[in-house]
């Protein structure tokens, strides 16, 4: 019911698109696996059907679980005690323009990025994101001169052009590191931290991430669309372990095809 009062109240203030059905769309499946279904499985009582019914109710239990650690994961490691420490560079990962200017959520990134520029006086800011539809400019050059004029130190603020995506912002970024193996802070709107650490994790960086702050309604349909990139990133592991727990299943199900091909004599 929460998810789907928040995925109305998202189309409400944002607009209809696919990407902002995503809430209504999940509170809807919820609540379609807990009471529909079941209703019309007891209906038709056929072991196939039954079959059916059990494999997807165990693999909405399998990504919600999923989904519950993701969402707490992400939570943790945006908590952080104290100024940060031996910080060496800090990537501000962009996330489009109009034209050339700054929106307010990348603002609220790039904001971040100089309090934590302030609290480590010798990290390197760096901004990040290359020109994409609509943008005038590179983002990342965009982003310097808002940097520039609301306090970032000019003598350790750089910018990177040619990213498209979040692989491409840490990938390109690291090759302005000054210090390739010092620690890293990565800088996105709180739902995206844990995504992108996971990348620069594959990417061999020691990094830690710092998130800014979006609106609710939208942050809960960001995060549902996170864990489904989340998922495609992962998906051979995915599909693996769930072939695993999955194992009863296919036993049972595997039995039922022998008794049917070779029935008792």
């Amino acid at each position: 019911m929460f998810l789907t009062a928040e995925g109305c109240r998202l189309l409400r203030r944002e607009g209809v698109s696919p990407t902002n059905c995503l809430s209504l769309a999940a509170g809807l499946f919820v609540l379609l696996d807990l009471t529909l279904i079941p209703y019309l499985a007891s209906l038709v009582r056929n072991a196939v059907v039954t079959w059916l019914f059990a494999l997807a109710s165990a693999c909405v239990l399998f990504f919600s679980a999923q989904l519950a650690i993701y969402c707490l994961s992400a939570f943790v490691n945006l908590v952080h005690v104290g100024k940060p420490r031996g910080l060496k560079q800090i990537v501000v990962l962009g996330s489009g323009i109009f034209g050339t200017a700054v929106p307010p959520l990348l603002g609220n990134r790039i904001r971040t990025g100089i309090q934590l520029q302030h609290d480590a006086p010798h990290a390197v800011l760096i901004l990040s994101g290359g020109q994409g539809p609509g943008e005038d400019i590179p983002e990342g050059r965009a982003m310097m001169a808002w940097a520039l004029a609301h306090g970032a130190d000019p003598s350790r603020t750089i910018a990177e052009e040619r990213s498209r995506n979040t692989e491409e912002n840490l990938a390109y970024s690291a090759r302005l590191f000054p210090d390739p193996t010092g620690k890293t802070a990565i800088v996105s709107t709180r739902y995206h931290v844990l995504r992108a650490l996971f990348i620069s994790k594959r990417l061999h960086m020691d990094a830690v991430g710092y998130g800014s702050a979006a609106t609710w309604y939208f942050s809960l349909n960001a995060m549902l669309r996170e864990f489904i990139a989340f998922v495609v990133m992962t998906r051979k592991r995915q599909l693996v372990v769930l072939c695993v727990l999955l194992a009863p299943l296919w036993l049972t199900a595997l039995a039922g095809v022998i008794q049917w091909v070779m029935p008792a004599s």
